[in-house]
Formats: structure tokens, sequence, C-alpha cells
């Protein structure tokens, strides 16, 4: 568990356990946290950040859920997808705090990424998205299109 530079780094959950038997009880408590204050979060109309933020919380309780699972069973390279998914989140959200009038953009922008996947699930499975959810993600697509236009490559 030691590494070169005398750092301790646990390479298997029986070694985080001995290291921070705390760990997974801290962990099991943050995720009951974040489950009540989604459940007791009530949102404003026209409340997008915060739309955003109880979005961050479910999808990140889901990645934690599933991280501590691949980490139980020693899946570190497993686990550093969902890690990764979380921190993108977390900094994500921090730019968005600092920059409220960037979540429009950035709810357009993630539009176009959301029409891309249901395009691509109605493809393989012929399921879709009914209104007013389809309506709402393809004039969102649109109107970052609109606004971010890709200049192609001459060469």
């Amino acid at each position: 568990m030691e590494t070169d530079d005398n750092t301790s780094v646990p390479h298997s959950w029986a070694e985080l356990q001995a290291w921070r038997p705390e760990f997974p009880a801290i962990i099991d408590r943050s995720l009951k946290s974040i489950i009540r204050l989604i459940i007791q979060t009530h949102l404003q109309d026209g409340d997008e950040l915060g739309g955003l933020i109880i979005g961050f919380m479910t999808s990140t309780h889901i990645d934690a859920n599933d991280l501590m699972t691949l980490s139980y069973h020693d899946s570190h390279y497993g686990s550093q997808y969902f890690l990764r998914a979380v921190f993108e989140r977390i900094v994500t959200l921090k730019y968005l705090l600092r920059n409220p009038y960037k979540v429009e953009d950035f709810l357009n922008y993630d539009a176009v990424d959301w029409e891309q996947i249901l395009k691509g699930v109605h493809h393989l499975t012929g399921m879709s998205v009914g209104e007013p959810a389809s309506s709402n993600i393809s004039s969102r697509a649109k109107e970052a299109r609109k606004k971010n236009k890709q200049e192609k490559c001459s060469v």
C-alpha cells in the first residue's frame, strides 16, 4: 500500500477499510442526505439552475453508488469513469453558479447532445420521447446551433 514517496494509497477495498474504517459509513450518510435533498427540494417554475442542481445531484447519487459498488469489488478502472463524471459535474455546476447568465447556453448546448442521443435511441429501438419534451429539446438544440455556428475547415 506504500508508494515510492512513502504516500499511502489503498489498492483494495480491504486496504481502504483498514486505512479509513469510517469511509463506508460517511459515504452512506452522504448518499442518504443527497436523496433527502432531492426529495424535499421544491423548484420554482423557471428555475433552470435549480433544475440542473437537482439533475446533477440525482446523477451523482447514482454514480457514487456505482462507484462504491465497483470499489468494493476492487474494480478501480471502472470506478474512475464514475469519479470523473462526478468531478466534471462539480466543475460545471461551480462555473454555472458563478456565471448564472450562462445557464441558458449550457442547457441549449446540452440539448444538442440529447437530441442526438434520442435520435440514436429512436433509430435502434423505435422509442421516442413524448411532447412537450421532444419539442423543447429540438428548440433548445436549434437555438444552440444558431448561436454557435461551426465553420467547415477547407483543408
